[in-house]
């Protein structure tokens, strides 16, 4: 019995040292984080070294294998292996950054590796194990070849012995990776469902050259060959169509033809009556010239009459202030408003001219009170001085109002003038800035003059000039150029007709031998496939007849057969099964063999391991399929690119001739034929020719005419805008000058408020004061009666005094007033009807020099109306060609080279311009209809293609130019149509179509062979089932194997059926078949569901676990799962850990037993983490299940279970300084 007897830790990982016995079932005990994880990961590294992080339950961001646990020199593993001899180890350590691996056929022994309790290095445990005598290997870099070893897979004979399997070297290497693969996923395992299960035995049993079959190569294949086939079906719908554009091509062109010879006679009848034009325009502008010189002298008399105007306005504009003034002050003096009533000037300065006679009787009357009032001093005195205190307070404020009026009235003048000034000032200064503009513009003017001038003297030197001589020496020349450019020409033609001809041969050359050099690899690649298939058959039957024959029987019991038995037996006797073979190498024999030899003749054998000739075999004809889809694809790629560059080519070619060429000999040919005329018709053209110069030189007239106007123009605008400002500036000073007058009167009238306030609160008290002093004198005995008489006479005095001395502000401001204003009236009147007079004065005259002027230009505009008169014909069928010319969408910008190049000829062509025009019309429109409909139907017929088309149409629109849509119809489709370029394309199409088909049926067929496998192990993991006597909680398990027969794999299977059944690769000629053939109708109904199919899904691949489903079915005690895809509540949580450990070591015991059968000396292990889950009863239960399958069980808790339950309990404890972990032995069998 063969099985991992122990495993030790030097300086690894978190483990000093440590001795592990692994001979039964194991439990490592120990809290999380304390190494249960990194013990089982080791030895679960024995079992399947890889390097891949993933399959050791490595997360990607964590250490490799290699790094976590060969940190530091000195870093050792060592794995002792039980045989039925002796104890060998396998040895692992880092050297040079990489994991090393060397076998020692000894058992393990502390003192290989250490000595005085520190690591040995390598040197010294070598030298030491040779001193010894004790081989080992030499060192293994590769873990697939310490793998080899282990399973016993290897061919050297001396590492046989260190194998923990009897292996047989004849069985794929592939199949044997199926255990190690089993019990990482034993020990990976969280979840049991039908994707995880699946994936287990896919990743155990495929091989790594079945690839998954990617959708987005299938989609893009099927919609290429769909979209072809339905453009080269449309091709033949719509081949009548086709003609019928080609036939519409032709018309087109017949039209176009015709419509250009409209279009020379048209220009030629155009140059025709621009001529007689000019003759007309010439007297016309002389005419035209003297009616402007009157407009211009009209004009100047105006700007005379605007400027004398203007200045006697102003000066008439200062008088009429005045006068407006003196109004405005008659009305403020007619009605002055006071406390006392309302009063003219003229009754106040009355009141001002009695102030003295007031004084005197003032003077009288208190003389007469000072008698009455003798006897009584004393009293009068002290309402005396009361009272005179009273007044002196009423006249100090009164002359204060009167000082304040005075102020005001001051401040409000100096605002006047100061407003005054500014008016002046900025009438100056548009007076300045007009004067500025004008002098400048009257400069331009006469400029304008001068050039003006100028030109008319130009014009007359070539009035005088003769062409002749000069014109007869431009055309000889010109015909001599157009003769060399003719023949420069002809040399392109013939060099674009070569080239043509020479880049067509090129392209089908390449086209031939691109295409022969193809079929020619094709039919090699197709022979050697031909070829393996038949060697794969073959093989695949010979090794199948292995099973159960005296090879198999040979390679498990008898060394060295193949050098001595193996060269003298047939290989027909070998795969033989009805031999009965039994060997005994102590008997005598043959080599110790008995045989039945009643049967056979005796002949010499080759011998050859036939299931290495057949994995090569495989993966040669993959090789083969894939070269030739390769073969293939390059030559449709190389193909398509000669094409597309020939037609790139050729289009260029094409489009420069036919831009350039034709055009240029018509118009170079058309030019020569008119200078022969030209020069036959020199003396009557030399008037055309004069004609045409003064037609220029009128033109620059005219030009000059008009900026002299423009200049003219501008002239009247700046003195408009003048006189507007001025008009504006004024207008705003009258403003400005009301507003500060109306200011000043409500600034007085508010101070005579307040006067007249202040003055009847001091009568008030005199009167109060009044009334005690009578009372008081009437005590004394005065004759109060004639004293109040007394006192009434000076109050009424006083009043009258009192109100000369509140107007005498008013006074004095209309002395003022009087003086500048009311005096001066009269002058002010007479000096406005002498301004006026003088400007109705001006305005005669001009008026009379207007009269003058306006009849001599009445007299030039009916001359120039003649003229006008006499052109209008002309001119009406001119102004319709410009009208033609200016209309959207006009046809004269498509004819314009035509029309514009004729030449002017002296007998015309019996059409008018109108009539001509009306036949361009109705031809332009015909063509239009013709292009339009041609060119519809075109864009309609390339919209039936796919854009990327094998014919290689463009799909024009309404973008493209008129030239690519004929090219497109008169070079390509006509090609097509006259070529039957075709079937070239058809030809491409088949075979990409049985291509297609080929790979479909290839990678489905690839696929279906470890289906096949995948249900044969899903029957073998059932039949264990049946076989184990479930006694515990677990009554039965099953696993059901479903193919999906619809959906994306159902349709990929209906394909590989459709190829096995029709053989599409021998078919006839896809498109020669009939129409409604059934085979074809299939094909193309099944490809376009399949593509279908594969738009609605959102994978990319389609894998080999896609084309099945996998359930499960479980009975725990009372509880029947029912076929499932997932395994999560079968019980309690500790039923579903031991249903998954169950199933997944079932899976690990038939891939044993697959790989290694009738041989069961050997023992393996499985790793299960976290088992706390599970109770002692289910552990018990599950060893129990492993026991029968030569498995044992390392699991890890962090929790002790029953020990009597293992052979060996491990606990595991971190010293939380050093951070090394201690594997501590609490249970072990001697």
């Amino acid at each position: 019995m063969r099985y991992l007897n122990k495993i030790v830790f030097i300086n690894s990982s978190s483990l000093p040292y440590s001795e592990v016995s692994l001979g039964g079932n194991i439990h490592f005990v120990g809290s999380n984080g304390f190494g249960k994880t990194t013990l089982l990961r080791a030895i679960l590294f024995f079992y399947h070294p890889t390097s891949e992080k993933r399959e050791l339950g490595i997360k990607e961001n964590q250490q490799s294998f290699s790094e976590y646990y060969f940190e530091e020199f000195g870093s050792y593993m060592i794995y002792e292996i039980h045989t039925e001899t002796n104890n060998v180890c396998l040895f692992l350590y880092k050297k040079g950054g990489r994991l090393q691996f060397r076998f020692i056929d000894a058992p393990y022994e502390k003192d290989f590796f250490i000595k005085d309790r520190k690591a040995k290095s390598l040197e010294n445990i070598f030298a030491d194990l040779e001193a010894r005598e004790i081989s080992f290997t030499d060192e293994i870099r590769r873990y697939a070849d310490v793998r080899n070893i282990i399973y016993g897979a290897t061919e050297k004979r001396e590492y046989q012995k260190y194998g923990l399997f009897h292996g047989k070297t004849s069985i794929k290497r592939q199949k044997l990776t199926t255990i190690p693969k089993a019990i990482a996923n034993i020990f990976r395992s969280s979840s049991l469902n039908s994707d995880y299960i699946k994936r287990a035995i896919i990743e155990a049993i495929a091989e790594e050259n079945v690839r998954p079959i990617e959708l987005e190569v299938i989609s893009r294949q099927i919609s290429k060959f769909e979209n072809t086939r339905r453009d080269l079906l449309n091709f033949e719908k719509y081949k009548p169509k086709a003609e019928e554009l080609i036939s519409q091509h032709d018309e087109f062109i017949s039209t176009k033809s015709k419509l250009e010879n409209v279009a020379i006679q048209l220009g030629q009848e155009v140059k025709s009556a621009s001529s007689k034009a000019i003759v007309f325009k010439a007297d016309l502008e002389k005419a035209q010239q003297a009616l402007n010189g009157i407009e211009d002298s009209l004009h100047e008399k105006q700007d005379y009459f605007d400027q004398q105007k203007t200045l006697i306005n102003q000066k008439i504009g200062v008088p009429k202030n005045h006068l407006k003034t003196i109004k405005s002050l008659r009305k403020k003096y007619a009605e002055i408003i006071r406390s006392e009533g309302v009063f003219s000037i003229e009754s106040i300065l009355e009141e001002h001219q009695n102030e003295t006679l007031l004084k005197d009787q003032l003077s009288h009357h208190q003389s007469i009170k000072e008698t009455l009032m003798a006897e009584v001093k004393e009293v009068e005195q002290r309402f005396s001085e009361e009272e005179s205190s009273l007044r002196q307070k009423r006249s100090a404020y009164q002359q204060e109002i009167e000082n304040e009026k005075i102020n005001l009235k001051s401040s409000f003048i100096d605002r006047l003038e100061e407003l005054k000034e500014k008016q002046q000032e900025k009438i100056q200064e548009l007076q300045s800035e007009y004067e500025k503009d004008r002098d400048s513009v009257e400069q331009h003017i006469e400029e304008k003059r001068e050039k003006l001038q100028a030109l008319n003297e130009e014009k007359a030197q070539i009035t005088h000039k003769d062409f002749s001589s000069e014109r007869f020496d431009l055309i000889s020349k010109e015909i001599q150029k157009l003769d060399a450019q003719l023949k420069d020409i002809e040399q392109n033609i013939l060099l674009f007709r070569k080239e043509a001809e020479g880049l067509k041969a090129l392209n089908e050359s390449q086209l031939k031998a691109l295409k022969a050099q193809f079929e020619s690899n094709s039919e090699k690649i197709d022979l050697q496939i031909s070829q393996k298939k038949n060697a794969k058959e073959s093989l695949e039957a010979k090794i199948k007849k292995y099973e159960g024959s005296l090879w198999e029987f040979l390679n498990e019991n008898v060394e060295d057969w193949k050098q001595n038995i193996g060269k003298l037996i047939k290989e027909e006797i070998l795969l033989q099964k009805d031999l009965s073979p039994t060997f005994n190498n102590k008997e005598e024999g043959f080599f110790g063999l008995k045989l039945d030899l009643s049967s056979l003749n005796s002949s010499e054998i080759q011998f050859t391991d036939y299931s290495n000739l057949l994995e090569e075999a495989e993966k040669e004809l993959i090789a083969l399929h894939e070269e030739k889809l390769k073969l293939q694809s390059d030559f449709q790629s190389e193909h398509d690119l000669l094409q597309q560059e020939y037609q790139q080519k050729y289009k260029k070619l094409v489009k420069d001739y036919e831009e350039n060429l034709p055009y240029e000999k018509t118009r170079a040919e058309r030019k020569k034929k008119e200078f022969i005329l030209d020069l036959e018709q020199l003396e009557k053209e030399s008037s055309s020719l004069k004609e045409s110069a003064l037609e220029e030189i009128n033109s620059k007239i005219s030009v000059s005419q008009r900026e002299l106007s423009e200049q003219k123009e501008k002239k009247n605008e700046l003195k408009q805008k003048f006189e507007n400002d001025r008009i504006s500036s004024q207008d705003q000073y009258n403003l400005l000058s009301t507003e500060i007058l109306q200011q000043q009167n409500s600034a007085i009238l508010t101070l005579d408020s307040q006067k007249e306030k202040y003055e009847a609160d001091i009568i008030s008290r005199l009167q109060s004061l009044e009334l005690r002093k009578k009372e008081a004198l009437s005590e004394k005995g005065v004759d109060t009666k004639q004293l109040q008489k007394e006192e009434e006479a000076i109050n009424s005095i006083l009043q009258k005094l009192n109100f000369i001395d509140g107007t005498k502000g008013i006074v004095s401001e209309y002395k003022v007033n009087k003086e500048q204003y009311f005096d001066k009236e009269e002058a002010f009147k007479v000096e406005t009807q002498e301004l006026e007079s003088q400007l109705k004065a001006i305005l005669d005259r001009f008026e009379d020099e207007k009269t003058q002027l306006n009849a001599q230009r009445a007299q030039f505009k009916a001359e120039v109306q003649t003229l006008q008169n006499e052109s209008r014909n002309l001119e009406t069928q001119l102004n319709e060609f410009d009208r033609f010319k200016s209309e959207e969408m006009s046809p004269y910008f498509s004819l314009i080279k035509f029309i514009e190049e004729a030449h002017e000829t002296v007998i015309g062509h019996g059409e008018t311009v109108s009539e001509l025009l009306s036949t361009v019309r109705g031809e332009f429109a015909r063509k239009g209809e013709i292009q339009a409909k041609f060119t519809k139907e075109v864009l309609s017929y390339t919209s039936k293609f796919q854009k990327a088309n094998e014919m290689k149409f463009p799909i024009l629109t309404g973008q493209d130019d008129e030239r690519a849509i004929f090219f497109f119809v008169d070079k390509t489709l006509r090609g097509f149509i006259e070529n039957d370029l075709i079937e070239n394309v058809q030809e491409q199409v088949e075979k990409q179509h049985s291509g297609l088909i080929s790979n479909i049926t290839r990678e489905v067929g690839d696929i279906s062979k470890v289906n096949k496998s995948i249900h044969e192990t899903v029957k073998q993991l059932n039949d264990h089932f049946e076989q184990t006597n479930f006694v515990g909680v677990v009554k039965s398990v099953k696993l059901q194997f479903k193919e999906k027969t619809s959906g994306l794999t159902g349709l990929l299977m209906k394909a590989k059926e459709l190829d096995s059944k029709f053989n599409f690769g021998d078919q006839a000629s896809f498109f020669k078949e009939k129409a409604d053939s059934v085979t074809n109708k299939k094909s193309i109904q099944l490809l376009n569901d399949l593509n279908a199919e594969i738009q609605q899904t959102n994978s990319k691949y389609i894998k080999i676990d896609d084309f099945f489903e996998l359930q499960f079915r479980v009975a725990e005690n009372n509880n029947d799962t029912g076929w499932v895809e997932k395994l999560s509540n079968v019980g309690s949580e500790g039923t579903d850990v031991l249903v998954k450990s169950m199933i997944y070591i079932t899976l690990l015991n038939v891939f044993k037993e697959n790989v290694f059968k009738n041989n069961d000396d050997y023992r393996v292990h499985c790793m299960i983490d976290e088992v706390g889950k599970l109770s002692d009863r289910y552990l018990r239960e599950l060893i129990d299940f492993t026991n029968h399958k030569n498995v044992r069980l390392i699991f890890g808790s962090p929790n002790e279970n029953d020990p009597l339950i293992y052979h060996h309990v491990y606990k595991l404890d971190r010293n939380t300084k050093t951070n090394k972990v201690n594997v501590i032995k609490l249970v072990g069998e001697a």
